[in-house]
């Protein structure tokens, strides 16, 4: 019998289309078998992150902390585990979930071949969102078995003008072989009302958005909105796509936060926050500042209040 070569073994085993996920990790026992490192870092740290912090399945995720603040050339912040994970048969593409921070850095995975030699795969050339998103990289054809998963998150950043700092989480790790019958695109939220930016006239007004989900549809017990810090209960209008609520008491003249998060039966999430101002002759109160600060300069802050005498007292929560 002619023995198969390793890269035509491969291409067989990839046609196997009809095989279910695997999960690599679940990150729900621990990290003690993971580290971190990178390149051209201030900091990069790892920490297992628990439910009610970003968890998409289970209780917990892991978290990948990073500082690239004043480095330059290519920065790397990296998750991985101390032993490859040894990939069974020949996967499609590898998939997971990430908590994106907004930040617009690149994340890629390294794998080895039967070889050991090093390749790259990409998730997304721009982490730009903020919540929960699937992303998968595809496995390119023709690599010598067995494969190895060497860093499984490497988040990355060229341009030295991107060089801040946050964190992303990652969940559920997977090998994914072919198609599968799962939802995997969030929620949308659109035409938010009033629109980000808008100055009303009124101090009662209907505050919203329109959702969509056309795979699962919006799960209405998912649905949560926060006024100002404060967490409300807003109508969902099924038919319509609408969320919305309407204050029982006048908002204040000056800027007013609103945050809407939403999933559908799948999980899947959408976040979107925006913030309006209420000029309506009523009390309020503005703060005043420059809208850029930079780090070392002082920034000064004050406060119009109108209609001063109407107020029982003011208090203030100031967040950097």
């Amino acid at each position: 019998m002619i023995e198969e070569s390793k890269e035509f073994s491969a291409r067989k085993q990839h046609d196997h289309v009809d095989k279910p996920p695997i999960i690599l990790e679940s990150f729900e026992n621990g990290l003690d078998h993971w580290t971190c490192g990178g390149a051209r870092y201030k900091s990069v740290s790892i920490r297992e992150a628990t439910y009610p912090e970003p968890a998409r399945f289970g209780k917990s995720s892991l978290e990948l902390k990073y500082d690239f603040i004043g480095t330059t050339g290519i920065s790397g912040a990296y998750a991985y585990t101390k032993e490859k994970i040894v990939l069974h048969d020949y996967p499609e593409t590898i998939g997971m979930w990430v908590y994106g921070d907004g930040n617009g850095h690149l994340l890629r995975a390294q794998l080895r071949d039967g070889n050991d030699n090093p390749f790259q795969i990409d998730f997304a050339t721009n982490v730009d969102w903020i919540g929960w998103r699937y992303v998968d990289a595809k496995i390119p054809l023709g690599k010598q078995t067995p494969l190895k998963l060497d860093i499984p998150v490497r988040l990355l950043e060229t341009n030295d003008d991107n060089k801040n700092a946050g964190k992303i989480y990652i969940d559920c790790l997977r090998a994914v072989y072919g198609k599968t019958n799962e939802d995997l695109i969030n929620p949308e939220i659109c035409g938010e009302f009033p629109t980000g930016g808008e100055i009303v006239s009124t101090s009662t007004l209907k505050i919203g958005a329109f959702v969509k989900d056309e795979e699962s549809g919006i799960n209405p017990a998912s649905i949560c909105m926060y006024l100002d810090g404060n967490k409300v209960v807003p109508q969902y209008s099924e038919e319509k796509g609408e969320i919305y609520f309407t204050p029982s008491e006048l908002l204040l003249d000056g800027y007013h936060y609103v945050k809407l998060a939403v999933q559908d039966y799948f999980g899947n999430e959408a976040q979107h926050k925006w913030q309006f101002a209420v000029e309506a002759g009523e009390p309020g109160v503005w703060p005043v500042f420059e809208k850029e600060a930079y780090i070392g300069n002082t920034l000064y802050i004050s406060f119009e209040v109108s209609k001063f005498d109407e107020f029982e007292h003011l208090n203030f929560h100031l967040k950097f």
